[in-house]
Order: C-alpha cells, then sequence, then structure tokens
C-alpha cells in the first residue's frame, strides 16, 4: 500500500502543471535560457531570428525593464526542456507575454537542439530614445572625450574594460563621434579623473577588428558580463574597469560651440 501512494504521490507531482505563456530563466534571475509555458508544460524557445525585442517582451515579465533587455543569438545557457516549444518568435517589443508574438510551432520544422533562446535582463538602466550601438562621451570637458557610453536596446551603458578594450575599440567609438579624430587615447575612468557610471554594465568581453561600425558588432560576450566580471560589483571595482577615451584631432574651433 505504501509503495502505491508513493508512486501516486510521484506521478502527480511530476506531472503537475505549469500556466500557459509563464515563462523562467534557467541559470540566474536575470540570466539564462528562457523557458514558456505551452499546453501545461515547460519548453524551451529556439534562438533563431531571436533579437532584443524578444528579449523585452521575457523581461517584462519577469518584472524587469524591457529597456537594455538583450537578445542574444549565441547559447551560452542550455534549457532543462525537452522541447522547443516556440520557433521563430517576432515580437515587437510591446507584448505583455511572449506568446501573444507571432511565432510558430515545434512541429513547422526542426530546431537542433542546443539553439535556445538567451535572455539577458537589465537592472539599474534608464529608458531613452537612442538607437542601440551609437556612442556617447560623458564626464569630459567636450563631447570628444569622457566615459564611454553605448546604447543597448533604448539604455545607455558604461563599458567594461575587462577584456576587449584595446585601441581598435577605442578608434571605433572615436570614429563615431567624429571621422574627422585622429588620435586617440584611451583608458579606465579613474586614469583620466572622469566620473564612473552606475546601473548593469551591458557592453563588454568584446573583440573588435577595427573596421565595425561601433562597439556592439565586434560580438560582447553577454555571459562574461552578466555571470562574472568587476564591472558588475560594487562601485569601488567601478572606477576601474568603466571604459573612458580622449579623442583629438583635426576638429574646427566651431566644434567647440556644440560640445
Amino acid at each position: 500500500m505504501s509503495i502505491l501512494l508513493f508512486s501516486l504521490f510521484f506521478n502527480v507531482a511530476f506531472a503537475q502543471q505549469c500556466t500557459d505563456g509563464t515563462v523562467r530563466l534557467t541559470s540566474g534571475s536575470t540570466y539564462g535560457a528562457v523557458e514558456v509555458c505551452l499546453n501545461g508544460e515547460w519548453g524551451s524557445i529556439c534562438r533563431d531570428f531571436w533579437n532584443n525585442e524578444d528579449a523585452s517582451v521575457i523581461c517584462r515579465q519577469l518584472g524587469y525593464s524591457p529597456y537594455g533587455a538583450i537578445g542574444s543569438s549565441t547559447t551560452y545557457y542550455s534549457s532543462h526542456a525537452a522541447a522547443h516549444k516556440m520557433i521563430d518568435v517576432n515580437c515587437t517589443g510591446a507584448e505583455t507575454n511572449i506568446v501573444n508574438c507571432p511565432y510558430n510551432g515545434y512541429s513547422s520544422y526542426s530546431c537542433s537542439t542546443g539553439r535556445d533562446a538567451n535572455v539577458f535582463c537589465a537592472v539599474g538602466v534608464s529608458s531613452s530614445s537612442c538607437t542601440s550601438g551609437s556612442v556617447r562621451l560623458v564626464g569630459g570637458s567636450n563631447k570628444y572625450q569622457g566615459r564611454v557610453e553605448v546604447c543597448v536596446n533604448q539604455a545607455w551603458s558604461s563599458v567594461c574594460t575587462s577584456s576587449g578594450w584595446n585601441m581598435k575599440a577605442a578608434r571605433i567609438v572615436c570614429h563615431q563621434v567624429s571621422s574627422n579624430l585622429i588620435n586617440v587615447n584611451y583608458g579606465t575612468v579613474s586614469a583620466f579623473g572622469f566620473p564612473q557610471g552606475s546601473g548593469r554594465v551591458l557592453v563588454g568581453y568584446f573583440s573588435c577588428d577595427g573596421d565595425e561600425a561601433n562597439l556592439l558588432e565586434c560580438q560582447p560576450n553577454y555571459r562574461y558580463m552578466y555571470a562574472y566580471g568587476y564591472c558588475q560589483n560594487s562601485n569601488y571595482y567601478r572606477k576601474y574597469y568603466d571604459a573612458a577615451v580622449m579623442c583629438e584631432g583635426e576638429y574646427t574651433w566651431y566644434d567647440s560651440l556644440f560640445a
């Protein structure tokens, strides 16, 4: 009798259903592979065509800001679910639930194992009308010097210098500020005396060739940015790891009027 009761309890507990449309992340509270409940069962989402607009919906559902949300095209974290429930998700970013976005079901075609959609939700960032990839320099005496901030999904983010912050990356930033700037000095905010940033750092651990249009094209490693790295720790570390740059060169005298 006791064995039968245990078996019944185990089967009921194992078969416990979830609520359709509910989402969760597999790794941390703000990052990981996305799992969604459909037809009472948890499943993963295929990363094909997965982008920041899709991630914004997930982060909003989880109670975080949709701004600065990152939908990674790389699978850093894997789902524990048996199968993909959603393929070709195509959100606008304004939806309140991921199931309200256009998508195909698993039966449409195969999405190979391991191609799980990953999400990274931002905390402590403010919304902006900026365009992803655009750059600005903050805290300097003019717009050609300061702490580097990059726009990621309508939120400004400082740049982490833990890995990848070098002359190639700095030149990309200066070229965005002005194509006439030819001399570049790069380092950290503490080295130049610029104020450190606040909020989650979204960009870092990248590898630039030097011909990219912006730092987001340098393939930042979001896993290291969120799960590791001094840039996410206390303000003590931020002053040593927030990227800064001084761009100098052939800009005209009247540029200073608009700095």
